[in-house]
């Protein structure tokens, strides 16, 4: 019998893993086509990203806000108006209208109640011909 994708990420999960969360399989990784844009993310803004990715993701899995000190943190800073924008920094990614990264930045702009300027990578898998 040859194990399933499936089988293998269970099995991988339960030995290795540290509770609910991507495993990379072997194989092809998508490819991706990219923009990357600077744009001002206001609290409405924020929550319908978080809120679209929620509907995909509505048992929590590898979406919810695991670091809550570290959102009150950056929250606190954004109220203050001591976050600073770095055009360097890692962008919040959103893949094929998901939120992949970023996630803690976001509900901290939606506990602060401020905009922010945030570099904003948008991905979509590429179509195979």
């Amino acid at each position: 019998m040859n194990p399933t994708e499936t089988d293998l990420t269970t099995l991988v999960r339960k030995h290795f893993g540290r509770g609910p969360g991507r495993v990379i399989t072997p194989g092809p990784r998508p490819e991706f086509d990219e923009t990357i844009t600077t744009e001002d993310v206001t609290p409405e803004r924020a929550m319908r990203w978080l809120a679209a990715t929620w509907v995909k993701y509505q048992n929590g899995r590898n979406f919810y806000p695991t670091q809550i000190d570290k959102i009150i943190d950056y929250a606190h800073l954004m109220e203050r108006d001591m976050w600073a924008y770095d055009p360097a920094g890692d962008p919040v990614d959103i893949t094929n209208g998901t939120i992949t990264g970023g996630r803690h930045r976001l509900h901290a702009v939606l506990l602060s109640h401020t905009t922010q300027t945030m570099r904003i990578r948008y991905r979509t898998t590429k179509e195979k011909i």
